[in-house]
């Protein structure tokens, strides 16, 4: 009934809530699908559509502008991942029990020079493991820092050099600039 606790009334308001932008959801998915004939859901009522605005329709048309995590190009991994790749022996004979095979050697080699994970690969008798670890997300940011301001170090080096280089070519035009003028005297 109408006498309900303040959390009762918080647990209503918030179901509410959630019916609404399903109803709203599936309402625009109707909309914008063809095939003709009617709706299939209802409309929303006067007081769920103020509902609406007050909640704000980004909830149900999503904003363009934030980046779904999942979705490619988005940055967010996983801590760690591991990627398990197994090379197929060619062999008639299937054995029963098979014993895992000793580890033959394990070295960490880089996929480029320029920040990405590091790839441990880990070489095995019958098979092969290969284990990718990905580093964390603020290490990632701080060797991308690093190789952005030693670039940019790099960079004003070369605009410094190029400097030089082009008083140097002015000097010398200078210099043509007066024989030539000395000459036509």
């Amino acid at each position: 009934g109408a006498r309900k606790e303040i959390k009762d009334w918080k647990s209503f308001f918030y179901q509410w809530k959630s019916k609404i932008k399903k109803r709203a959801r599936e309402q625009r998915q109707h909309i914008s699908q063809t095939g003709g004939g009617g709706y299939i859901c209802s409309e929303l009522s006067e007081t769920e559509n103020r509902l609406m605005g007050l909640i704000g329709w980004a909830h149900v048309v999503g904003c363009r502008d934030v980046e779904e995590p999942g979705l490619p190009g988005s940055e967010m991994e996983a801590p760690q991942e591991v990627i398990i790749e197994q090379i197929v022996v060619e062999n008639p004979v299937l054995e029963i029990f098979e014993q895992e095979p000793l580890i033959e050697k394990a070295e960490i080699m880089p996929n480029s020079e320029t920040p990405s994970r590091p790839t441990i690969r880990v070489s095995k008798t019958a098979s092969r493991k290969k284990l990718v670890r990905t580093k964390r997300a603020q290490t990632q940011l701080q060797e991308a820092a690093d190789l952005y301001a030693s670039s940019t170090s790099e960079m004003a080096t070369a605009v410094g050099d190029m400097a030089v280089a082009i008083t140097k070519l002015a000097e010398g035009l200078s210099q043509v600039t007066i024989a030539l003028s000395n000459i036509n005297k």
